[in-house]
């Protein structure tokens, strides 16, 4: 990720691959850092949403992150929160739970893009 930052610096993927590595080692600082570089790629990308929340949670900022949460399509969250298929998001989502915060209910859907059974990410 590091490399392909140099070869694009302007790429959401190498902060998106640095913020799951920093949410795997539990760097919520680190993660902080990457989510604010990817949205300022990206602002209103979902996997960098999810991310800021967990890392305002794990930073103390609790209220702040469930707003950020609430604030996500409850039924993209809930789809990968209930469809284990080995997307990153998944990662996210869990990472959410694990902070205390609550996804709001809603039917699992994926969103606009693609849908199950053709889903296969």
């Amino acid at each position: 990720a590091d490399t392909a930052l140099g070869a694009e610096p302007g790429s959401l993927l190498p902060r998106l691959l640095l913020a799951y590595v920093a949410l795997i080692e539990g760097d919520w600082n680190g993660l902080r850092a990457q989510v604010e570089r990817g949205r300022a790629v990206d602002a209103a990308n979902v996997e960098l949403l999810a991310l800021h929340a967990v890392a305002l949670a794990r930073t103390g900022e609790v209220a702040a992150a469930q707003r950020q949460v609430d604030g996500i399509a409850a039924g993209h969250l809930r789809y990968h929160l209930v469809h284990r298929v080995g997307h990153p998001m998944e990662l996210a989502v869990a990472a959410l739970v694990a902070a205390g915060l609550r996804i709001p209910e809603a039917a699992p859907d994926l969103g606009p893009l693609v849908h199950p059974p053709h889903h296969g990410h």
